[in-house]
């Protein structure tokens, strides 16, 4: 079974280069172009997929998109294609939590698929659950009741649920 990877980034022509290298090694890429766009695609994304990113595309950065990721209770991992170590950069997107690697963009050709098999787990494995985690579901409904859960739970508030 093929997993999905998630390809954010607005610069086309080297993202039908990284498309085509992963889909020979048994990836379903998918592409992005602008954070809001990227947001959409990660709530179709089945259960091991993978995220790349550049660190800025179009209405958003990889920040943005691991932030955003996280508040949602969504954990795909995310690997970012840098043009040079910066420590600052990387700092503030591994404490923001959600970058597991980073490419630089020099070595995508050398780097970027042994990364992407490393993070990326089949379709069809049992899911474990950590304690207060609710089974992932990929419509967009689902994902709304789960967030207003989330929200609910993290109140005193009391709720009866029906249906």
């Amino acid at each position: 079974m093929m997993n999905d990877v998630l390809i954010v980034s607005h610069n086309e022509v080297e993202c039908k280069g990284i498309s085509d290298m992963l889909a020979k090694n048994g990836c379903r890429p998918i592409f992005a172009k602008s954070c809001p766009d990227a947001k959409e695609k990660v709530t179709g994304l089945s259960p091991g997929a993978v995220i790349i990113t550049d660190m800025t595309y179009l209405n958003g950065s990889a920040q943005d998109l691991i932030s955003w990721q996280r508040h949602m209770g969504y954990g795909f991992p995310v690997v970012v294609i840098v043009d040079n170590l910066n420590t600052h950069d990387l700092l503030k997107l591994i404490h923001c939590g959600g970058v597991v690697d980073v490419v630089q963009r020099a070595a995508i050709n050398k780097q970027l698929v042994e990364t992407v098999n490393k993070y990326s787990k089949p379709k069809d494995i049992a899911l474990k659950l950590n304690d207060n985690t609710l089974i992932p579901r990929q419509s967009k409904t689902f994902r709304c009741i789960e967030k207003s859960i989330r929200d609910i739970a993290a109140t005193n508030a009391n709720a009866i649920i029906i249906g």
